[in-house]
């Protein structure tokens, strides 16, 4: 949980706020706290987030930047490909080109093209600059694909154009899915088409005549999309886990409403630039050792060290807790993350500290509150962090995402599925001098 100022409780603030700068509310260093070294396993943005039981392992990726500069398809990154095997669109490699800087996907009589990753990626920004197939019965997709180890479901997740309505976005994601599913919202699939009018400050699209940014978020228990920088859908229903192949490609099928079935006509899907950048929260620098701050007595720098300890079967989030969070300092109640402060401290009540899993995942869905403050504070140095980034609602919910997410990393599904109703008491509401935890 995140504390959010307000005027019946400003005074606990300010007690403690010497200087406040460019949306950083600066505080002097904590007196007679104990420094507990925390060595990384790994380096925080390579450690593999492994995937839950079931599915294969891979690295998560690694970060690249391709603006098809050459005249031939970077065959390190991607190659192109024929229809799958009992795939309902045809697909021929034959229709893969780069030219004059773009990679071109071109149709012709419904028969469309493809590239294909060669790697797997798990977790990152996925972020396209394109123009899609002005051929009406033909969709122009950026999409990561992956199955799970034994071939029975299937993992996806969309983001899909069409010249019918050039306004238009479809958006999609599939977890644990058997292909059995047709309902769009359910457990194992989510989809929506979205009107780009619809969307505060985006406007129209024109996605066949002009080029477009589109980028996709995906993250542990959340997925996000936009276009030109604007935030056009949210989901935390069926995220995948497994590792996926990043594919773009053009093709038709049969879909009423978004795309023709008047295959006579010819186009291309142009892509001026693909980048991935691996997982969001990753650090450029990776991470050796540091020294974190534990203010408390011994019982607390006991919970400290037992916390920690759990942590490190997943060293994925190990990693992030060690990297935002500077300072645990124990309260009998009060479990807040003051994100806002230097050091990045942490109130940790005496409920939660006792249970090592139970601390464990609370530290993770604290890092992810400084996370979600620390990374706007970065890419906005000069403007004050809006209090939506990082609390209320939609925050809450992600960084609760991130906290269900270890723990059924862990095995402990039954205290991850404690948490489905947590969101309706609004625990961001209570006041600290009201909090039992």
């Amino acid at each position: 949980m995140t504390y959010t100022p307000r005027k019946t409780a400003y005074l606990l603030i300010v007690a403690i706020v010497s200087v406040s700068t460019a949306g950083f509310l600066v505080r002097a260093p904590i007196a007679h706290a104990d420094v507990i070294p925390v060595e990384s396993t790994s380096g925080f943005h390579m450690a593999p987030v492994v995937p839950l039981d079931g599915y294969a392992l891979s690295p998560i990726g690694t970060t690249f930047n391709e603006p098809f500069t050459k005249s031939q398809l970077n065959a390190k990154l991607f190659e192109a490909k024929d229809s799958d095997s009992g795939a309902a669109s045809v697909l021929s490699k034959n229709n893969v080109s780069v030219k004059k800087g773009k990679l071109e996907l071109a149709s012709q009589n419904g028969v469309g093209a493809q590239a294909i990753s060669k790697k797997l990626y798990t977790y990152g920004t996925f972020t396209m600059k394109a123009k899609a197939n002005a051929d009406t019965s033909m969709s122009s997709i950026m999409y990561l694909y992956g199955e799970s180890a034994d071939g029975n479901t299937h993992e996806e997740i969309d983001f899909e154009l069409t010249a019918l309505n050039t306004n238009q976005i479809s958006v999609s994601n599939n977890h644990d899915d058997d292909w059995s599913n047709t309902d769009a919202q359910n457990e194992f699939h989510r989809d929506s088409i979205i009107d780009a009018k619809n969307v505060t400050g985006l406007g129209t699209l024109k996605s066949t005549t002009k080029y477009n940014t589109y980028k996709l978020e995906w993250m542990p228990g959340v997925i996000r999309w936009y276009v030109n920088g604007k935030r056009i859908a949210q989901q935390t229903e069926a995220v995948p886990t497994t590792p996926m192949e990043l594919r773009l490609a053009t093709y038709h099928m049969d879909w009423p409403g978004f795309l023709s079935n008047n295959t006579s006509g010819k186009g291309s899907f142009l892509v001026d630039s693909i980048r991935y950048v691996s997982d969001p929260k990753a650090i450029k620098v990776p991470l050796t050792t540091k020294k974190m701050q534990v203010k408390g007595d011994a019982d607390c720098k006991s919970n400290v060290n037992a916390a920690l300890n759990q942590l490190k079967g997943e060293p994925w989030h190990y990693n992030f807790v060690v990297e935002y969070v500077d300072l645990i300092e124990c309260v009998e109640t009060g479990s807040v993350m003051w994100v806002w402060e230097t050091p990045r401290r942490h109130t940790a009540g005496r409920p939660f500290r006792d249970d090592p899993v139970q601390f464990a995942s609370d530290l993770v869905h604290e890092a992810c509150h400084s996370y979600e403050y620390t990374s706007y504070h970065t890419e906005h140095p000069n403007e004050d962090v809006p209090e939506l980034v990082y609390s209320q609602h939609d925050a809450e919910e992600t960084c609760l995402n991130y906290q269900t997410d270890y723990l059924r990393r862990i095995g402990e599904k039954e205290r991850a599925d404690g948490y489905n109703d947590a969101m309706a008491t609004e625990w961001w509401k209570v006041d600290t001098k009201d909090m039992t935890y």
